[in-house]
């Protein structure tokens, strides 16, 4: 579907960025867990509620999607196998294996079944950049039976965090001595010391919390080159650029006038230059764009790097 590019002026500290809203072949009902693939120059994402992977091809504007056997966030490659994947379904952790094209899955494999409430199920995750995948849970009931697990490289999974309400956004400073994180509900981003050679996260503090004027929960966010956050805001129709070492709010991506419902982004593009998010199209009137995914440019600033894939011993 042919894309539609609009510019949009200077906004809270971030001057003339473009938004070219992308639209699939239907709206998601829940797009999520984006990453940018840069050997084949793709965006990878989920639609949750549709048990779908999704193959986004900016040259050519194709969409291909494959559909599990339920709710499955987050997806990320496995490191040295081709067309092989870790994702989360439900509660469980599986291997996919899929030709990139095919509606139906060549192979999927569980590898570990978590032991949670019925009320939980696997949400967002990313791999640090040792290749270890750390995914949390969502507890639909309202409550807090929701958990962080940390999958090395050998198979093993270590709860590293309980009491979550809605795990969601991950990301690591550029030094690799911090872990921001996100329980939705919070309405704050979190950190931790991280160390890198162990996967130990310790030192739990808040270091931003969604301003009173912005309604909604952070969700997903993703981090650039200069050690600032990009966490988007459920409910709020905004992105927000924040620096997690001061606090500080230093601008605002407005995405009003398409989607209330933002769930995630990850740069992308030959450069990293250009913020991919996505987004819901839940229990709400129709909006212009929900459900579809925006290409933001023109942001001065850049991504650390592509995905990181799991790396998988086992």
């Amino acid at each position: 579907m042919r894309s539609i590019l609009l510019l949009i002026l200077a906004v809270a500290g971030i001057h003339g960025y473009t938004i070219e809203v992308i639209k699939g072949p239907t709206p998601f009902t829940l797009g999520e867990a984006p990453y940018w693939d840069d050997e084949n120059m793709e965006l990878v994402i989920v639609d949750i509620n549709k048990d779908q992977v999704i193959r986004y091809v900016p040259s050519t504007g194709e969409f291909y999607s494959v559909t599990l056997d339920g709710r499955v966030s987050p997806v990320l490659p496995i490191a040295g196998s081709p067309g092989f994947y870790i994702v989360g379904v439900e509660q469980e952790f599986k291997i996919l294996e899929w030709d990139g094209r095919s509606r139906d899955p060549k192979n999927l494999t569980s590898i570990v079944k978590l032991e949670e409430p019925t009320s939980t199920r696997i949400n967002d995750g990313k791999c640090d950049p040792n290749g270890r995948l750390f995914a949390g849970t969502y507890d639909s009931s309202g409550g807090t039976d929701g958990n962080l697990y940390r999958i090395d490289s050998n198979g093993s999974i270590t709860k590293v965090e309980s009491g979550v309400k809605i795990s969601n956004g991950l990301a690591w400073s550029g030094d690799n001595k911090t872990m921001y994180y996100v329980d939705s509900p919070t309405r704050q981003v979190d950190a931790f010391d991280y160390d890198l050679a162990t996967g130990v996260i310790s030192n739990r503090r808040v270091i931003f919390t969604l301003p009173d004027d912005i309604v909604g929960s952070p969700d997903g966010m993703t981090i650039d080159t200069d050690d600032n956050i990009w966490v988007c805001v459920f409910g709020g129709s905004v992105v927000l650029h924040v620096n997690p070492s001061t606090g500080t709010l230093l601008g605002t991506i407005d995405l009003s006038p398409y989607a209330s419902q933002i769930t995630s982004a990850a740069f992308g593009g030959s450069s990293l230059e250009t913020l991919y998010v996505t987004s819901a199209r839940l229990g709400t009137e129709p909006e212009p764009a929900s459900g579809a995914i925006f290409a933001v440019n023109d942001l001065g600033v850049k991504g650390v790097s592509a995905v990181i894939p799991f790396v998988k011993n086992f």
